[in-house]
């Protein structure tokens, strides 16, 4: 009897007691099984990637609000023209004082999208934004505003 190079004779004869002549459909199972449990570790570690809030990778970190529950109102700052008026700035107010001292950023929105942003520092609980380029105030369908540290 010769010797198979990739199936020595007891393995083979062992394979023969199971009922099959080859290993390739178990093997093809294990490999499967491996293959899946790979994926599931590559998943798993995924998922438990350690993410703070002043870091940025891939997952999600609970941040603490500076703002309680009460809504921060935003007013447009704007001036009459021919026809009709324009913003250029916009009052917020009913800021937390935890918010005070971190940067915020003001994005004015448009029907299309983001119209003009502003960023800076929150200065005190109610303060006007810095000045932006005018803005057809009928153009303007929200207002975002998000502090953050």
């Amino acid at each position: 009897m010769t010797r198979s190079p990739r199936h020595p004779a007891g393995l083979r004869a062992a394979w023969r007691s199971l009922g099959t002549t080859t290993p390739r459909p178990r093997r093809l199972a294990a490999v499967a099984v491996a293959a899946v449990a790979t994926l599931g570790l590559g998943a798993a570690s995924a998922a438990s990637l350690g993410v703070v809030s002043t870091s940025l990778a891939a997952g999600s970190a609970a941040v603490t609000s500076c703002q309680n529950q009460a809504p921060v109102t935003a007013a447009l700052v704007s001036q009459p023209t021919g026809s009709g008026f324009t913003t250029t700035a916009v009052d917020l107010s009913g800021i937390n004082p935890n918010c005070v001292g971190q940067q915020y950023r003001l994005s004015v929105i448009g029907a299309s999208g983001p119209i003009v942003e502003v960023t800076g520092q929150v200065p005190s609980t109610a303060f006007r934004t810095g000045s932006f380029p005018a803005v057809g105030t009928r153009s303007i369908v929200r207002v975002d505003v998000v502090m953050h540290s």
